[in-house]
C-alpha cells in the first residue's frame, strides 16, 4: 500500500475524481486485508491443513494483474481489483500468524518480529521502484511488476502447506525423548501438548474426565501447554484479560495512522513543494523508520524488556509530536524527519500490538483475539482513506489532513497513559 502514495496523483488524474475516492479505493485493499480475518479464520478451521496461504498467494496477484492487463480501469473496477488482492493478502496474513504461533509458541513475539522485517523493508524500497517504473514504463508496466512480485507468496503458501501436512503425518517428538529430569515425554495427537509417561499415579484433578468417566488410556500427568497467561474458569477474552482492550483501541488507530500515512504521505511532499523524486525519497525515510522500529521492537521482545512504555506510550508520542517538524520548515531535512519518527511509531505499535497478544491473553483466546484485532484494524483503515481523502477535497492542505492525524494520536498517548498509571496504582495499592 506504500508504493499507492507514489501514484496517488497520477490515478486522480486519469480518472477525473476525488482524493476521497481514490483514498476509499487505496485504503480498502489493507481494509479487507484485515477485515476478513473472521472468515479466514472460518475457512482455515474447514480445511484439514493450512491451506490458506496457498489460497492467498492465488488471489493476491490478480487485482494487480488485472489492472496491468485492463486499461483505463474505472473507479468501481479499480475497487475490484484492490478488494481481491487484499483478499489474497488476508487469507496469507491470518495463515502465517496461526503458523508461527504453532511452530514458535513462547517465541511467538520474536518470531513474529523478525517476520515483519521484510515487509518494512518493502515500505522503503518499492515506493523507489514504482517511481521509476512510472516514469520509464507507465502504470500498467507498474502494476505488473507488483502483481508478479506477489505471485511470489505462492511457493510459501506451498511450503507451509508441506511442513502442516508433513506435521500431521508424523507429529513432532522432542529428541532425545526425555526432558531435564530425565522423564519420558510423549505426545498426544490430538491436542499436541506433552505428557509424562513414566508414571502412571492418579491425576484425576489434572486431567478433565468426560461423562462416561476417566479416559480411555493410561492415566498420566498431563504438563501444562505453553502460555504466558492463564485464564480463570468462567471468564471471557474481555472480562479475563481487561488488557487487551487497549490493545485493540491501539491497533485500530493504527489501522487509520498506516493508511493516511503511506498512501498521502508522497503527495504531502509534493504539496510543500518537493519535487516527486525528493517526495518518494521522504517515503523512504519512512520505510527505514518502520526498519528501525521492527529492530527495536525485536530486541525488546528478545531480552525481555517490552513493557506499555517502550511498545506504546512512546511511539504514540512521537507519532503525535512528529508533525511539529514540517510546521516549522518544508524543507527535505524536516519532512524526512516527521516520515521517519511517524514510520518508527507505527512500526513498533503494530509489531508490539500483535507479538504481545501472548503476554495479554490465554492460549485459548489467542486466535479470536487476533482475529477481533485485525478486524478493527481494517474497518479503520478504509476510514483513513476516505478521512484523510474528505479533508485534503474539502481543505485544499494537506497540514490539516495530518493535524487530525496527530490529534487522535494524541488522545490515544493520553489514555494509553492514563491506563499505564492507573495499573502502577493497582500494583502499589496490592
Amino acid at each position: 500500500m506504500k508504493a499507492y502514495g507514489v501514484i496517488l496523483e497520477t490515478v486522480v488524474d486519469n480518472l477525473q475524481t476525488s482524493y476521497f475516492w481514490i483514498g476509499c479505493a487505496f485504503a480498502l485493499q489493507q481494509s479487507v486485508c484485515n477485515a476478513i480475518s473472521p472468515f479466514a479464520k472460518l475457512i482455515h478451521g474447514w480445511t484439514k491443513h493450512n491451506a490458506l496461504c496457498l489460497i492467498g498467494g492465488i488471489l493476491t496477484p490478480l487485482g494487480y494483474l488485472c489492472h496491468a492487463l485492463i486499461p483505463n480501469p474505472t473507479l468501481w473496477q479499480l475497487f475490484v481489483y484492490t478488494a481481491v488482492t487484499g483478499v489474497g493478502f488476508g487469507f496469507c496474513n491470518v495463515s502465517t500468524l496461526i503458523f508461527l504461533k504453532q511452530a514458535f509458541h513462547e517465541s511467538f513475539p520474536v518470531a513474529y518480529s523478525c517476520s515483519l522485517l521484510c515487509y518494512y523493508l518493502g515500505t522503503a524500497l518499492l515506493p523507489l521502484l514504482s517511481e521509476q517504473l512510472v516514469a520509464r514504463a507507465g502504470l500498467q508496466v507498474d502494476m505488473a511488476v507488483f502483481g508478479v512480485l506477489c505471485s511470489l507468496l505462492l511457493p510459501a503458501g506451498v511450503l507451509i502447506l508441506a511442513i502442516d501436512i508433513r506435521r500431521t503425518k508424523a507429529p513432532l517428538k522432542w529428541p532425545p525423548g526425555e526432558d531435564t529430569n530425565g522423564t519420558i515425554l510423549s505426545q498426544n495427537d490430538d491436542t499436541g501438548h506433552l505428557h509424562d509417561s513414566s508414571t502412571n499415579e492418579d491425576t484425576s484433578a489434572l486431567i478433565p474426565t468426560t461423562e462416561g468417566g476417566s479416559d480411555n488410556s493410561t492415566q498420566r500427568k498431563q504438563l501444562a501447554p505453553i502460555s504466558s497467561v492463564e485464564l480463570a474458569d468462567g471468564h471471557g477474552m474481555i472480562t479475563g484479560h481487561p488488557k487487551i482492550v487497549l490493545v485493540f483501541l491501539i491497533h485500530t488507530i493504527l489501522g487509520y495512522n498506516l493508511s493516511t500515512w503511506a498512501i498521502f504521505l508522497v503527495p504531502f511532499g509534493e504539496s510543500v513543494g518537493l519535487d516527486s523524486a525528493t517526495a518518494v525519497l521522504i517515503s523512504t525515510c519512512g520505510g527505514i523508520g518502520g526498519i528501525v522500529g521492527n529492530v527495536y521492537t525485536t530486541i525488546l521482545f528478545y531480552s525481555e524488556r517490552m513493557n506499555d512504555v517502550y511498545g506504546f506510550i512512546v511511539p504514540t508520542f512521537l507519532i503525535s509530536v512528529s508533525l511539529i517538524a514540517p510546521v516549522i520548515s518544508t524543507g527535505f531535512v524536516a519532512m524526512a524527519l516527521f516520515s521517519f519518527l511517524t514510520g518508527f511509531g507505527i512500526a513498533t505499535q503494530g509489531v508490539a500490538s500483535v507479538s504481545c497478544l501472548t503476554t495479554v491473553v490465554c492460549d485459548k483466546h489467542f486466535e479470536a483475539a487476533v482475529v477481533v484485532m485485525l478486524c478493527g484494524c481494517g474497518l479503520a483503515m478504509i476510514s483513513g482513506g476516505t478521512v484523510t481523502g474528505a479533508l485534503i477535497d474539502i481543505t485544499g492542505s494537506y497540514y490539516i489532513a495530518f493535524g487530525f492525524f496527530s490529534a487522535v494520536n494524541f488522545v490515544l498517548f493520553l489514555i494509553a497513559m492514563a491506563w499505564w498509571m492507573s495499573s502502577k496504582i493497582v500494583r502499589k495499592s496490592n
